[in-house]
């Protein structure tokens, strides 16, 4: 939102991952004026930092793309088993599955 936001503002905008995995990972906003290289990228840094030592770019809109969203309607039972799987992961307690996971109940009036 912020880079969004200084793009249309005229500036280069990115944002610059310092050991990223780890707990120290630290954000940071780059921001760059002037050059003709922020015109020719639409406003993306990642031209710009390539070109250093000891840089790796990890563009994460590029791999969300490339990965493609899976199309799981929320409330399904492949949604449930894998919010399931997500809170078991976390440690927290999970109720079993069973045949009936994922139905739907129906109205009793």
């Amino acid at each position: 939102m912020i880079t969004g936001a200084a793009i249309k503002a005229g500036f280069g905008a990115g944002i610059l991952e310092d050991d990223p995995g780890t707990k120290n990972a630290k954000l940071y906003l780059v921001l760059t004026v002037g050059g003709g290289d922020v015109e020719t990228s639409n406003g993306d840094i990642t031209g710009i930092v390539k070109g250093m030592d000891g840089v790796d770019v990890l563009d994460a809109r590029r791999k969300h793309r490339e990965k493609g969203r899976k199309d799981v309607k929320k409330g399904s039972k492949a949604w449930i088993l894998g919010k399931k799987e997500q809170m078991e992961r976390k440690g927290k307690v999970v109720k079993n599955s069973s045949k009936y996971t994922g139905r739907k109940r129906n109205i009793a009036f």
